[in-house]
């Protein structure tokens, strides 16, 4: 009887078709990225579809400041993601002209919804960036009015609206000017729509 040594192979890949143990891990690591990608194009999508529905509420969003304080909070961290403040700016605008800087619109009303813009926008953006975007046209509007002057003398001298004083003073001010701490796209918004230097005027 002859012994005979036996030599033992190298153990043999596990193979299922032409797929070896090393495809399967790339194939998994690629499917794990994959994965990763369609769920951050999936919660920007989501970001956004949230922040055009709050935009789209933003007129009224700011009527109810400050109980609408939650929805301005939801809206800052959606807007932290998707960056739409563009988009916020030329939606707001056009409401405004729609909804308020009309001649149906009394003059203390289109002063109070500008208090209450500066003070919700001041809680979305606190830069200034975007109030000095949107409030540009309102105070153009407010030049033209014959009785605007009249009607902030009375809100200055009423002790429940003094703080119209403050909130155009709010952001920094420059020789008694209320100027945004920030400038960046909005400026370029501007130039955009081709606005003159009237805008610069002092309000």
């Amino acid at each position: 009887e002859h012994s005979q040594t036996m030599q033992r192979s190298p153990p043999e890949r596990a193979t299922g078709g032409n797929v070896t143990v090393d495809n399967v891990s790339v194939l998994a690591v690629m499917d794990a990225s994959l994965f990763i990608r369609w769920k951050s194009r999936l919660q920007l999508y989501i970001y956004e579809t949230f922040s055009d529905l709050r935009i789209s509420e933003m007129f009224d969003i700011i009527v109810d400041f400050p109980d609408s304080l939650p929805a301005l909070s939801d809206l800052k961290t959606s807007l932290a993601k998707t960056h739409q403040f563009p988009q916020l700016v030329t939606s707001l605008r056009k409401t405004f002209e729609r909804r308020l800087l009309h001649a149906g619109a009394n003059t203390s009303d289109i002063i109070t919804q500008y208090i209450n813009t500066i003070k919700a926008l001041h809680e979305l953006d606190p830069s200034g960036t975007t109030l000095s975007a949107i409030s540009k046209p309102v105070q153009q509007y407010l030049r033209r009015r014959q009785d605007t002057v009249r009607c902030i003398v009375t809100g200055l001298t009423d002790d429940t609206s003094s703080e119209l004083f403050q909130e155009l003073r709010k952001g920094g001010t420059e020789g008694g000017r209320w100027r945004p701490k920030n400038l960046d796209w909005s400026e370029d918004m501007d130039k955009d729509e081709g606005e003159d230097d009237e805008d610069d005027e002092e309000w």
